[in-house]
């Protein structure tokens, strides 16, 4: 054999993904997935060097899939792609929007609920029950996210005392405003009035 002909191992995957049409195949399996994010991680995704890991992953989807073949779905409801929110957050001076907090609210939930689904199913799923755990879980931080914003992206008046005085001060204010606008509107009536009598 001539040492031309001799390839590394990276030239090597590269031929097997040629041959297997390994982008091809990734293209098809990304239009399942449930997010753009996973879309990406599959489209991105690389041959295995480790047959362990390759081995286990093959484990892992064989569970997924049984769980599905019985109708059995976790809840991925809120989730969304939220690095760029995340990273907004570490910039000083740098604030985060209402919208933005919540879809924070919905990831950090669907991770949570994710998370206590598979690890409901740990008889039957011990890889993903394990592989669940990584995932993010903060009660408080959701907590304290509902405490201060509502559903619709309002801030609430609950959010913090001084938060509640100004909104009650307003709306006394508006109140004040209303009341001294009403009086105007009914004397500029009774003068219109008056002035159509005397003519």
């Amino acid at each position: 054999m001539k040492v031309a002909e001799l390839k590394t191992d990276s030239e090597l995957n590269e031929i097997a993904m040629r041959e297997l049409e390994f982008s091809q195949v990734l293209e098809i399996i990304s239009k399942y997935a449930y997010s753009d994010l996973g879309k990406n991680l599959i489209l991105n995704s690389t041959l295995y060097d480790n047959s362990a890991a390759l081995i286990e992953e093959l484990h892992s989807i064989e569970e997924f899939r049984q769980l599905l073949l019985k109708g059995e779905y976790p809840p991925l409801d809120g989730l969304s792609n939220i690095y760029n929110y995340l990273y907004k957050s570490q910039i000083e001076n740098a604030v985060l929007n209402t919208s933005e907090i919540l879809a924070i609210l919905d990831v950090s939930r669907a991770s949570r609920l994710t998370r206590s689904f598979f690890k409901s199913k740990e008889e039957i799923c011990i890889i993903l029950a394990k592989k669940s755990l990584e995932l993010f879980e903060n009660k408080l931080l959701e907590k304290h996210i509902q405490d201060t914003i509502d559903d619709t992206g309002n801030v609430r008046d609950t959010a913090s005392r001084e938060l509640y005085r100004i909104r009650q001060n307003i709306i006394e204010k508006s109140a004040n405003l209303r009341n001294r606008l009403k009086r105007i509107l009914k004397k500029v009536s009774e003068d219109e009035y008056a002035r159509e009598e005397f003519i």
